[in-house]
């Protein structure tokens, strides 16, 4: 893998002797089914529109968050790295321009996340994050119908397409059920996006006329001796990009989704 995986840092950031109370570190694990959707209009000038495509499947979905509250401002700040790949390659099927096409596609989606949230009553909090995003899509062994056929461009197989932002958002949170029940909304935008394809060398597409959200919901399970607790978790994570045209190359609006049910541990 050509990524850093958070999760190979969670047996030493364990193992830190922080003061009490002074930061909270949280690690969640959790199964999740991810899907994958392109569409494009009609583009004057090109052989492989109108189309469409989708892909869905398992992933594995891991985050590591660290907090700190500072109760006499009733703030709290968190960095959150998370990374998500899918279980196994899935096939990518769609059309383009009326022809029946066919790919593999693997996913591979790492960010890193930083929130501050005011505690606005006992129950309420509100707040903002900005987050660094990082995907990489790789494509292969692709048909038109039912022909192995080169990538548009006589791109390389596999084929890579780097999706990169920067984002912007609003956060509240809820706390319910004697504080045992947390639930979450994240509404944001990009301020900044880089997207890159081997089909299209030398392009880059920018548009960010975009959006995103994640809701979330933990329950507390169980409380231990030491203070650790363990929770159960289960978020919906939405986000669409794309929809850009160049003279000679276009990027496709496509949405992306992810519902997830795991375990949070808290230290």
């Amino acid at each position: 893998m050509k990524h850093l995986r958070i999760w190979y840092l969670l047996p030493l950031l364990t193992t830190i002797s922080l003061p009490a109370q002074a930061v909270e570190i949280e690690a969640s694990f959790s199964p999740a089914l991810w899907s994958y959707r392109q569409s494009m209009g009609a583009v004057p000038g090109t052989t492989t529109t109108p189309m469409n495509a989708n892909v869905s499947g398992l992933a594995w979905l891991l985050d590591l968050q660290f907090r700190k509250s500072f109760p006499e401002y009733r703030l709290s700040v968190g960095l959150t790295g998370e990374s998500l790949g899918s279980v196994r390659s899935r096939d990518e099927i769609g059309n383009q321009a009326g022809a029946a096409v066919q790919n593999t596609f693997d996913i591979n989606h790492n960010e890193l996340r930083a929130d501050i949230l005011w505690q606005w009553t006992d129950a309420l909090a509100v707040g903002g994050w900005a987050a660094w995003q990082d995907d990489i899509h790789w494509r292969s062994n692709h048909t038109v119908s039912g022909l192995r056929t080169p990538f548009p461009g006589l791109a390389p197989d596999p084929v890579r397409e780097t999706i990169q932002g920067t984002w912007l958002g609003i956060s509240g949170q809820i706390d319910t059920l004697q504080r045992k029940l947390r639930l979450r909304l994240d509404v944001g935008v990009p301020l900044a996006v880089k997207t890159v394809n081997d089909i299209y060398p030398g392009e880059t597409f920018t548009n960010n006329q975009t959006l995103r959200y994640n809701l979330a919901a933990s329950y507390r399970l169980y409380t231990w001796s030491n203070g650790m607790t363990s929770h159960l978790t289960a978020a919906y994570r939405f986000r669409e990009l794309g929809n850009e045209v160049r003279p000679a190359a276009y990027w496709p609006r496509n949405q992306w989704r992810v519902l997830s049910l795991g375990i949070r541990q808290m230290w």
